[in-house]
C-alpha cells in the first residue's frame, strides 16, 4: 500500500509518502539538504517488510512547496512535528542523513517524546569553521543561479573519490539531477544553517541513538561524529569504510544492515 498526498502546514504544502503496513512501527526517513524523498527508494523496500515507512520533502525540497524565506533547522523540526501530528502518529524511529539527521537531533533535544529512537548518519551537532566555509561556498554557488556551478562546488564534498571513480553513470545522473533543483530554495535552506547548534545539549538526548559515518566523509567526518557519540548517553557509533558523505547511496547494504539491526534492538527492548 502506498499513499502519496500533500499536507498543508503553516501555509506550505509538504509532500510525503507512506509505505507498508499501517499497524507496523513507523520509521521516518529524513533527507539531506540537496536531496528529496526519491533518494530513499533503495531503503524503503527492505524497511517496509517490517515497518511502516514515512518519506517526505522538507519545504524547499522536491515536491514540497518552495521556500520564500530562510529556514532554520529548528523550524524544520517544528514543521516535521506538525506533519507527524497531522498524520496522527505517535513516537517514531527517525533515520536522517546529514541535514535530516540534524533535524532529528534538534527534535531529540526539543521534543524527545516524539522519538522512539534516532539514527543519525553523516551529521554534526554544530557548524564548525571547516563546515561553515564549505556551506558558504555552496551558498555562494547557489546564489549564482547556475546548477552546474553548484554541482562542481559541492560534488566532492558529497561523494568519495572511490565512488566517483567507480560509478560514472551514477555521477552523470547526479549531475543531471542538479538541473532540477530550485536554487532559490537551496539558498534559503543554507542561509541560516550556520545558526544550527545543539552541541551543548547532547547530554540531554534520552532516546536510543546510533551514529553512522562514512570513513571518507570530509565535511562531517568520523572524529566529529565519534565525539558526538561520546557526548550522547549510551549512544552507539559506527564508521563505514570507503564511504563518503552520501553513505546511504555509496554503501546502501552496509547502511541498511546497521539500521535494521539497531531498529530490531529497540523493538525487542
Amino acid at each position: 500500500m502506498i499513499d502519496m498526498p500533500h499536507l498543508t502546514i503553516d501555509g506550505r504544502r509538504w509532500f510525503y509518502e507512506l509505505h507498508g503496513d499501517e499497524d507496523a512501527p513507523l520509521v521516518v526517513l529524513a533527507n539531506g539538504v540537496l536531496a528529496d524523498a526519491r533518494g530513499w527508494r533503495p531503503q524503503v523496500d527492505p524497511l517496509q517488510r517490517t515497518y511502516r515507512v514515512l518519506t517526505f520533502d522538507f519545504p524547499g525540497q522536491g515536491q514540497s512547496d518552495p521556500l520564500d524565506d530562510a529556514a532554520t533547522v529548528d523550524e524544520q523540526a517544528d514543521g516535521t512535528a506538525n506533519l507527524l501530528d497531522k498524520l496522527d502518529v505517535g513516537p517514531v524511529h527517525w533515520i536522517g542523513v546529514s541535514y535530516g539527521g540534524e533535524v532529528g537531533l534538534q527534535m531529540a533535544v526539543d521534543q524527545p517524546h516524539r522519538l522512539k529512537s534516532l539514527i543519525v548518519a553523516d551529521s554534526v551537532a554544530v557548524v564548525d569553521t571547516y563546515l561553515g566555509c564549505r556551506a558558504e561556498a555552496w551558498l555562494a554557488a547557489a546564489r549564482t543561479g547556475d546548477p552546474e556551478l553548484l554541482y562542481r562546488v559541492c560534488v566532492s564534498d558529497i561523494f568519495s573519490a572511490p565512488y566517483m571513480d567507480e560509478h560514472p553513470d551514477a555521477m552523470a545522473a547526479v549531475r543531471k539531477g542538479f538541473q532540477a533543483l530550485n536554487l532559490d530554495s537551496v539558498v534559503r535552506l543554507l542561509e541560516r544553517y550556520a545558526a544550527y547548534d545543539v552541541s551543548g545539549r547532547l547530554a540531554d538526548v534520552e532516546v536510543p541513538t546510533l551514529l553512522l559515518c562514512g570513513a571518507l566523509d570530509a565535511i562531517k567526518p568520523p572524529h566529529v561524529m565519534n565525539d558526538m557519540a561520546e557526548a550522547i548517553p549510551n549512544a552507539q557509533y559506527g564508521s563505514v569504510p570507503r564511504a563518503g558523505h552520501a553513505l546511504p547511496i555509496e554503501r546502501p547494504a552496509e547502511f541498511m544492515t546497521s539500521c535494521l539491526g539497531f531498529l530490531a534492538q529497540q523493538e525487542a527492548s
